[in-house]
């Protein structure tokens, strides 16, 4: 399994895309895109394209999506499906209005997108415990993604 890591921080530098980087490296970008109001991808290759688990972050909230190509034709996205959102005391929860049958819902924004409260998370050691998943093993078995 091929990894590397896309830091969004760092887009004018050439070096922002490790090939291979150490896990070292990948906790130290989690912990700077956390503390930075940024992004972070974490990539595995695959068989049918490349996998990856996707941070971004603001004000300590993290949103984290998983995408995963499943065949030549089928791709997958999963996100988190947090129980905890309301303990874990998220920062600027709003109510948006997304219309329609699901009107108005408790939302977060992140860098400049709105994410259901319940798909957002405060838990850094569960972010780097699914980092760690992922760059081990290429996938995520956690519950919370769904």
């Amino acid at each position: 399994m091929k990894i590397s890591l896309w830091r969004g921080w760092d887009e004018e530098n050439p070096n922002n895309f490790l090939q291979i980087p150490s896990w070292d490296t990948v906790v130290q970008a989690i912990y700077y895109a956390t503390e930075h109001d940024n992004s972070l991808r974490l990539y595995s290759e695959t068989q049918w394209g490349e996998d990856f688990l996707s941070l971004s972050a603001q004000n300590g909230n993290i949103f984290l999506e998983l995408y995963r190509n499943i065949s030549d034709s089928d791709e997958q996205t999963l996100t988190l499906s947090n129980p905890n959102w309301m303990k874990e005391g998220l920062k600027g929860v709003i109510l948006h209005d997304w219309g329609g049958n699901l009107g108005q819902v408790p939302c977060v924004e992140i860098n400049g997108n709105f994410w259901s409260a319940e798909m957002v998370t405060r838990n850094l050691s569960l972010t780097i415990e699914l980092f760690k998943e992922f760059y081990n093993t290429g996938n995520i078995s956690h519950p919370w993604m769904k």
